[in-house]
């Protein structure tokens, strides 16, 4: 299985930060109720943005170690594979 490039890699990760500095913007902009209908300096909207952001996040991060563990698997079973044999 081929692996993905250092470029696409550090994409993937680049991508990863952009999000996460996304999210903390959101929860700050939630916290600070810039809107004059909605009450400023609410901890809870803020909670609620950062645990949602932190949630997806974290369900992001899995997949990613899920499928880097997958591809090393199926390298190893095929490095196994093509290894001759001692018999």
């Amino acid at each position: 299985m081929r692996q993905p490039s250092p470029n696409a890699r550090l994409l993937t990760w680049l991508t990863f930060g952009a999000v996460a500095l996304w999210c903390l913007l959101l929860a700050l902009g939630s916290f600070l109720g810039l809107d004059n209908k909605t009450p400023s300096y609410d901890w809870r909207r803020m909670a609620v943005m950062l645990g949602s952001s932190g949630f997806f996040l974290g369900l992001w991060l899995l997949a990613m170690g899920m499928r880097a563990r997958r591809i090393r698997r199926e390298e190893q079973a095929e490095e196994a594979a093509n290894r001759p044999s001692n018999e």
